[in-house]
């Protein structure tokens, strides 16, 4: 008899705890583009850039870090994100993946107004 306990959770579709992981670190990714982009904007007044002492690079470093832990996510949003996982498909790849559609409406169509069009004709020829 085993003396390990058995889990009653559910288990993750790996997959699914992928793509919440690639969603994660574009939401990382977009924070850092942003901090980046005001740390680089020019300064209104065209002065010289400001000689930085180590303390207030720790104070600023400190103050990055407890803003992408606010940004972070939740362990709900985390969940939901793996319960609903949601991926971008673009139009050409809905053409792609899904092109034979198209061929096979067009098919049942004229298999349809073939089949009208015999059913007419037996309508005409069977009463005589």
């Amino acid at each position: 008899m085993s003396k390990r306990k058995e889990r009653s959770g559910q288990r993750l579709n790996r997959e699914l705890l992928d793509r919440a992981r690639e969603q994660a670190q574009d939401i990382e990714a977009e924070v850092e583009a942003e901090e980046v982009a005001a740390a680089t904007a020019p300064s209104p007044d065209n002065a010289l850039p400001k000689v930085v002492s180590p303390r207030s690079t720790a104070v600023r470093v400190r103050a990055r870090n407890q803003e992408s832990r606010r940004r972070s996510l939740t362990g709900d949003e985390i969940s939901q994100m793996l319960s609903n996982p949601t991926k971008i498909v673009t139009e050409e790849q809905l053409h792609a993946q899904y092109g034979f559609v198209l061929a096979d409406l067009r098919s049942m169509g004229l298999l349809a107004a073939a089949s009208f069009g015999v059913l007419l004709m037996l309508a005409f020829l069977l009463p005589k």
